[in-house]
């Protein structure tokens, strides 16, 4: 079961019966030059750090270097807060697997081997969404369970999904710009065992090279804007980037009044992030861990200070550096890269042998 852990209590930060997983070591984008790319496409405010790639431009090699640091930082991060993991290893064709074994053996890691048909774009999270021990999967992941157990859904989508034990946050299904009646039809089932708060759809942007707005849409991932944590005194709070609760769209019309409906729904704290353009980009696609532990970009103060009065000064750690490529380049933060998966279905955590 799944349930929400009590925080006062656990002193693990992933649950007995689940392994963490950390995204798949690709640094170099296959069959791409990534210092060419033109169009990126963000959520609404973070249109200063592209407009900054035109005026400090990288190489390939040093967009895949700072890639790698990235990596490097988040794993690093784990290590510091004693939390065993696992690295997916897929696509052997796509990763140094030097750097990789090395890696392995520094952070004293395994690796999980997942058949190379899974997507190369899609994170851990958005692989799989495990609804108290029933493991839904996303359908364009292209994972499959050894026992064939799981249950293809969009609801496996876990950029989608913002859970806590009974409560979840999901996107509107009125916004979908095609209806989407599996998405409903798992809905509908699962709220017999579920709280489900309806969030209206971030609005999207794709940006070119100079920072300029080419096009504005709606985007399902909530976990780009928002976080939903619980506090050290039990409560629930969800942290909302300023721009997504001042957003105005069909069908929803104000943003900031449809969540605030959401998180009465669900007996939730609505606490607003103050986001400037400086701000570091996909800061709220942050990782709370079992004992109430939350790990976050490093470079984000007024974010971090913001977390550590919820739970608590000695439940926040934060990576050696900011987590910016991730976010530009690959469309994820730290919340995307990790997974705590059923371990029915990857196994345990090992100790690797050094």
């Amino acid at each position: 079961m799944n349930e929400k852990p009590n925080f006062s209590e656990n002193r693990d930060k992933i649950l007995p019966n689940q392994t963490l997983l950390l995204a798949e070591p690709i640094f170099k984008s296959p069959g791409m030059d990534e210092s060419r790319k033109t169009k990126f496409t963000v959520p609404l405010g973070v249109e200063t750090w592209v407009e900054q790639l035109s005026l400090n431009p990288f190489t390939n090699q040093q967009i895949t270097e700072v890639l790698a640091n990235e990596y490097l930082s988040i794993a690093s991060a784990l290590r510091e807060m004693n939390v065993l993991f696992r690295i997916i290893i897929a696509h052997r064709k796509d990763i140094d697997e030097r750097s990789t074994l090395a890696m392995l053996q520094h952070f004293g890691a395994r690796g999980i081997a997942l058949d190379e048909s899974i997507s190369e774009t899609c994170f851990p999270r958005d692989m799989l969404v495990d609804f108290d021990g029933k493991t839904y999967i996303n359908p364009k992941a292209n994972f499959n369970f050894p026992d064939n157990s799981g249950i293809v859904s969009p609801l496996g989508e876990g950029g989608r999904v913002l859970k806590l034990g009974k409560k979840v946050f999901v996107p509107d299904p009125r916004g979908f710009v095609q209806t989407r009646p599996k998405y409903t039809e798992d809905l509908r089932t699962l709220s017999d065992h579920f709280q489900f708060g309806f969030l209206p759809h971030p609005l999207a942007a794709e940006v070119d090279k100079e920072g300029r707005i080419t096009k504005v849409f709606p985007n399902d991932h909530i976990d780009r804007v928002a976080a939903f944590i619980t506090g050290k005194d039990n409560k629930d709070y969800l942290l909302l980037d300023s721009h997504y609760i001042a957003e105005f769209q069909a069908p929803y019309g104000n943003h900031w009044t449809g969540i605030k409906e959401a998180c009465q729904k669900l007996d939730v704290t609505p606490v607003v992030i103050d986001r400037k353009p400086a701000s570091i980009p996909y800061a709220l696609n942050l990782e709370q861990f079992a004992d109430g532990t939350v790990l976050l970009t490093g470079g984000d103060s007024s974010l971090t200070e913001s977390v550590r009065q919820i739970v608590g000064v000695d439940k926040v750690y934060v990576t050696s550096r900011p987590v910016i490529f991730y976010p530009l380049y690959r469309n994820g933060g730290i919340r995307c890269m990790l997974l705590p998966a059923p371990q029915k279905i990857v196994g345990k955590p090992i100790i690797a042998q050094t």
